[in-house]
């Protein structure tokens, strides 16, 4: 591999061709096909990879289900935390698209650095920059991830009406939308053709705040609440006085002239997976 396949990424920008060319003798070069798992999460490290061509997934197993973080694309560096302090790999990375690579081991890459030379500190920016940039992007996912796991806490059934589980919050399942949705988010599932003939079994999305009836809602889709308990999903229009609504459905009779405890409005539907 020519020293120009390094130099002529940002990360290796500052690299002379000479200690690119001497980088290269330390490494090991790698063509991997799409699909193919680098390492997995959990197992023992002490290698550092660099892309050179293709694409790696990061990805991590958060409450059971298998999170992207990240996609690399080529110049990046990824796996060398194991380089630092020798801990089980933090993530799982396999190839997105096919791939050539190069790898460094642990004892090269340490006599490289305890050498002091000007290609062991340009070498040893590199894999800092890289460490940053990785753990900035793995911050702002994992804090996606946890705001766009949500509660499911009940299900809508005949009527557009919902019915909560009767147990503590902490044992409700969690699941992830579609799309991003508030932090204080939650979920029930539909059952049959209450809310329209095409959701049976799709998720319904939205902020689990009560809030007082107001004319911000007219017109919307939402979770309403009513003196006697009930609570239904319905789309609010005004009703015949002023404190009174009409509540609508795709496949209910519309009930007239209700009053309305509190409402939320509905975010999204997702269908189940």
């Amino acid at each position: 591999m020519e020293p120009d396949s390094l130099t002529a990424f940002e990360s290796f920008s500052k690299f002379s061709r000479e200690e690119a060319r001497e980088l290269l003798r330390l490494m090991r070069r790698w063509y991997l096909r799409k699909g193919t798992v680098v390492f997995t999460e959990g197992t023992l490290g002490g290698t550092c990879f660099v892309i050179v061509e293709g694409a790696i997934d990061v990805s991590i197993n958060a409450r059971g289900q298998h999170q992207r973080l990240a996609t690399l694309q080529a110049g990046s560096v990824f796996g060398q935390m194991s380089l630092v302090d020798a801990a089980p790999r933090s993530a799982t990375c396999s190839v997105r698209a096919d791939a050539v690579m190069l790898e460094i081991e642990c004892e090269p890459c340490e006599k490289l650095l305890s050498s002091g030379s000007a290609l062991a500190l340009k070498f040893l920016a590199t894999l800092n920059e890289g460490l940053i940039l990785a753990l900035r992007s793995a911050d702002l996912r994992l804090m996606q991830l946890e705001h766009d796991n949500v509660r499911m806490v009940g299900y809508v059934g005949a009527g557009g009406a919902a019915h909560l589980y009767d147990v503590a919050s902490s044992h409700l399942d969690k699941i992830t939308p579609a799309t991003g949705i508030a932090e204080n988010g939650a979920a029930m599932e539909v059952r049959g053709n209450s809310v329209g003939p095409y959701f049976n079994r799709w998720y319904v999305f939205y902020d689990d705040v009560r809030r007082p009836m107001s004319s911000a809602f007219i017109g919307q889709l939402c979770v309403i609440g009513l003196p006697d308990g009930r609570i239904l999903i319905k789309q609010v229009q005004r009703g015949t006085r002023e404190g009174l609504y009409n509540l609508h459905s795709a496949t209910e009779k519309t009930i007239t002239d209700a009053t309305i405890e509190w409402a939320t409005r509905v975010n999204a539907f997702a269908r189940s997976s």
